[in-house]
């Protein structure tokens, strides 16, 4: 028997585009109050975007907090060695991100450790 699409569940990986918005717009985005928003404005347009292209009733967003660790690193030191730590105004913006999927209808599932459990 075929699913029908509005059987689909979606899993969305955030932080790639938490990463992508930060880095695609410009940091003079902020908020009332003068703090970077840019993170929060490019993730709710993805997440708007994708809603009207999708038509998806239910979706997961999927957030990996450690942002510097991974089972990966146990495997092999190496693993993203060279990349520096998230900025500081990108890590602050991600609890809003967070807050704003949820408030859009979006299940949030959070770990530090990428062994998510659904």
């Amino acid at each position: 028997m075929a699913r029908t699409e509005s059987e689909w569940l979606y899993l969305i990986d955030s932080s790639v585009y938490l990463f992508r918005a930060y880095f695609s717009l410009p940091d003079s985005i902020r908020d009332r109050h003068g703090r970077a928003a840019n993170v929060i404005h490019g993730f709710t347009d993805f997440l708007t975007r994708f809603r009207e292209i999708s038509g998806a009733s239910r979706a997961a967003l999927c957030f990996d907090e450690s942002l510097t660790t991974s089972f990966r690193n146990e495997i092999d030191p190496e693993y993203k060695a060279n990349r520096p730590e998230a900025p500081e105004d990108l890590k602050q913006q991600i609890q809003t991100c967070k807050e704003v999927g949820k408030l859009m209808g979006f299940a949030v599932y959070a770990t530090p450790d990428t062994k998510l459990t659904i």
